[in-house]
């Protein structure tokens, strides 16, 4: 019976995980943030949405600085594979 209880708790504790596949995001404002005011939320919202947004830049920004380095490498990789396939 304890089995089947500590089961359930994981169940429910694994949709409050916000990088599980399980989360629920209702679930886990109503019990994480069932104090925090909407005006508290809605900020947290906003802030999340900035940093997103900014990280997606950083991202763009790294590959067009390291776009010339990867076709370079995938020259090299592809050489060589050539050259071991007519070895073969």
């Amino acid at each position: 019976m304890m089995s089947g209880y500590i089961f359930l708790m994981f169940i429910f504790a694994e949709k409050l995980l916000y990088f599980s596949e399980n989360f629920d995001a209702k679930l886990f404002l109503s019990r994480i943030h069932q104090d925090t005011s909407a005006a508290e939320l809605e900020a947290g919202a906003l802030a999340l949405k900035t940093d997103l947004k900014g990280r997606t830049q950083q991202r763009k920004q790294l590959v067009k600085d390291n776009f010339d380095c990867f076709v370079s490498c995938k020259t090299t990789i592809d050489g060589m594979q050539s050259s071991c396939c007519i070895a073969c």
